[in-house]
């Protein structure tokens, strides 16, 4: 039965790197967990039911009127008056126009903030997905540089037993490692902090293993400036309908009366067709077209402010890889120079050519200097990362 766990624990370790979710299935779970989907539905559903409206054959409800009056509690002589009356509202001349496009332009600013809402949450799956891996990383260099350092007590210890090394390197030695071990509970830490944000924000425990590819110069669509440029249109739309409907609908009335003012008399049938025309005054109209023109002109200025500071956040991200890749270059250069200055430490340190102190020295400038590079490699995927955030490109 042992065996069987054991053999059952390594093919589990040794699932292929599939097993984790790829940036757009993280993306997928973060939707599904702040509910954008159903968010999203009902407001589609409120733009639909905008379309409908405007597509209507009336501007508004009809109302139907009953009243009836006699002369029970008066003179009684059995006279009476009944009326039934149906009022529609009926569209302005180029009002339905001015409705429907106004619906359609509101529909599409309701796919625009939607579109930018999901790659606002990109954003955020991003910048959790790399905190997660550079916090992995360095959780891992810290638990391997624990490693290190016990064989290094270890064999200091032994060499001092044997006589070759004084008691203090073997204290200094076993406090190296003491201190590493320390350092690797506080790295383990904050890995499982980022572990357990990423799980609560995508709802997976892995994370994407694969490099996020850099989007092509051409792909620049960001959702932002789609937003707000579907915001401009709406309010246009808005302040077109606001124009278009100078007053209030007109009403279409039919009415049927029957009467009778004397018992010894039939009664009287009668059909009425009125027409209910509202005027358009200045204190009607100016306060809506004012709070029309007002929306469309701060539409306008957050769509040309929007758009200064999205060519400048493009600009900073392709400034911030360019920088990312000298610096990664950099890092892996003073990487293999530290770790070949820390092989001949280390046969020095063997040969007894060299003191304990300027071993762990130079040991921990090669373990610095190892832990940079791959820092560097990490920080230039962010930065990859943030370019597509920039230029608007949802995984």
């Amino acid at each position: 039965m042992d065996k069987f766990w054991s053999v059952l624990a390594g093919c589990l370790i040794a699932l292929p790197a599939w097993s984790a979710p790829d940036l757009a299935a993280a993306l997928d779970g973060a939707w599904a967990i702040a509910r954008g989907g159903e968010v999203a539905q009902a407001r589609r559903e409120l733009a639909a039911a905008r379309s409908n409206a405007a597509a209507s054959w009336l501007p508004g409800a009809p109302a139907l009127s009953l009243a009836t009056r006699n002369d029970r509690l008066t003179e009684r002589r059995g006279a009476y008056e009944h009326e039934l009356e149906l009022s529609l509202p009926v569209w302005l001349p180029g009002q339905r126009q001015a409705r429907g496009a106004e619906a359609e332009r509101s529909a599409a600013e309701t796919e625009a903030e939607l579109r930018l809402e999901r790659l606002q949450l990109a954003g955020q799956v991003r910048s959790a997905w790399w905190d997660a891996k550079l916090a992995g990383l360095e959780a891992e260099t810290a638990a391997a540089a624990v490693e290190t350092l016990q064989r290094l007590a270890d064999d200091v210890a032994r060499r001092v037993h044997a006589g070759e090394l004084a008691r203090s390197d073997e204290l200094a030695a076993r406090a190296e490692a003491l201190e590493a071990k320390s350092a690797a509970a506080e790295a383990e830490q904050r890995a499982q902090d980022s572990q357990a944000r990423w799980h609560s924000l995508t709802g997976f425990a892995a994370w994407p293993q694969q490099d996020e590819p850099p989007a092509p110069a051409e792909a620049a669509n960001n959702a932002a400036e789609q937003a707000l440029a579907a915001r401009v249109a709406a309010a246009q739309a808005r302040l077109d309908l606001t124009r278009s409907e100078r007053r209030d609908a007109p009403e279409v009335g039919l009415q049927w009366r029957r009467e009778r003012s004397d018992p010894a008399l039939p009664a009287d049938d009668s059909l009425r067709l009125q027409v209910r025309i509202p005027f358009a005054t200045q204190a009607r109209n100016a306060p809506l077209e004012g709070a029309a023109r007002a929306d469309l002109a701060r539409a306008r200025a957050d769509q040309a402010a929007a758009s200064r500071e999205l060519a400048l956040a493009r600009e900073a991200a392709t400034a911030r890889l360019e920088l990312a890749g000298r610096q990664e270059e950099l890092a892996r250069t003073r990487a293999a120079g530290e770790a070949e200055r820390a092989a001949l430490a280390a046969k020095a340190f063997k040969l007894g050519a060299l003191g304990l102190p300027e071993y762990l020295r130079v040991a921990a400038a090669a373990r610095a200097a190892a832990l940079g590079a791959a820092r560097a490699e990490l920080e230039r995927g962010r930065a990859r990362s943030q370019l597509n955030q920039a230029l608007g490109v949802t995984p």
